[in-house]
C-alpha cells in the first residue's frame, strides 16, 4: 500500500467562486445601490505544490475494495481561461 513520499507534487483542483453578478454602484448623491441581488458561480483553477505521499492504488482497491480512480481531462485539446463563468 503505502510506496513513500514525494518532495514536491502540483495538485491542481477548481473551486467555486460566488460574486455578484452586476457590481454594485453609488449614485450622484452617494447613496449605495445594488442593481439585484443575483450572483453568479465562477469556476476558479488553483494549484498548489506541496509534499505528498505515494501509495499503491491497486492493493487498496484489491484489499478494501475502495476505487480511487477518475478521469483526468486531456490538457492539450482544453482551452485554459483564467475564469470560467457559469450562471445558474
Amino acid at each position: 500500500m503505502y510506496i513513500g513520499r514525494t518532495r514536491s507534487t502540483r495538485f491542481r483542483w477548481t473551486d467555486v467562486v460566488e460574486v455578484p453578478r452586476a457590481a454594485p454602484f453609488r449614485t450622484d448623491e452617494g447613496e449605495l445601490v445594488d442593481p439585484d441581488n443575483i450572483m453568479k458561480r465562477i469556476m476558479q483553477e488553483k494549484q498548489s505544490v506541496t509534499s505528498s505521499v505515494v501509495l499503491n492504488y491497486d492493493i487498496l482497491r484489491e484489499l478494501l475494495n475502495i476505487d480511487y480512480e477518475r478521469a483526468v481531462p486531456d490538457e492539450t485539446t482544453q482551452s485554459s481561461p483564467e475564469t470560467e463563468e457559469m450562471e445558474f
